[in-house]
């Protein structure tokens, strides 16, 4: 009997030993300030800019996933409302979509639209907003409706209010 329990005995030593060499050497590798804490989820996710006391862009997300180790929002249904000297613009809509938390830049991806104050639509697989330049632009097949006109190209850059915008390999459909 005292045979089995000294068996006994020298196995379970044996395994806290290896336990204490291997599972620091484990930790080591494991940082937990920068994997842990890098990322946060946002419901109803709203990110309000101005200028001059005027609005100018309202970010809304259904979900935002913020990974801080790269100062990136990802986002779920992103709408944002553009608006010129407080006024409301446009608002550009997506699948999904991605915010630079140190630009404010944004990237909208899939089955995109801008919609203006005006009625206009652009419609591509993907937009890029650029915070500083205010624009809007892509490098995708566009769609742009205009009225009954519509005009097709591959890539396009513009103002929020699709006035001053840039259609490369346009062609238009007259109805």
């Amino acid at each position: 009997m005292k045979d089995g329990k000294l068996n006994n005995n020298k196995i379970y030593i044996s395994i806290v030993i290896l336990c204490v060499f291997l599972f620091p050497s484990c930790m080591r590798d494991f940082d937990y300030n920068n994997k842990l804490a890098t990322i946060q989820t946002i419901e109803n996710f709203v990110i309000t800019e101005t200028k001059a006391g005027k609005i100018k862009t309202i970010l809304n997300s259904n979900i935002a996933i913020i990974k801080e180790s790269e100062n990136v929002a990802f986002l779920t249904e992103p709408v944002v409302k553009f608006y010129d000297n407080g006024k409301y613009s446009a608002t550009l809509t997506a699948k999904t979509g991605q915010i630079s938390l140190d630009t404010n830049n944004v990237k909208a991806i899939g089955e995109c639209k801008v919609l203006t104050a005006s009625g206009e639509v652009l419609e591509t697989k993907d937009v890029s907003y650029d915070h500083v330049k205010e624009k809007v632009y892509s490098d995708s097949d566009i769609k742009i409706t205009r009225g009954k006109d519509v005009i097709y190209g591959k890539g396009f850059e513009s103002d929020t209010k699709l006035n001053n915008i840039i259609i490369k390999n346009q062609r238009i459909v007259l109805d």
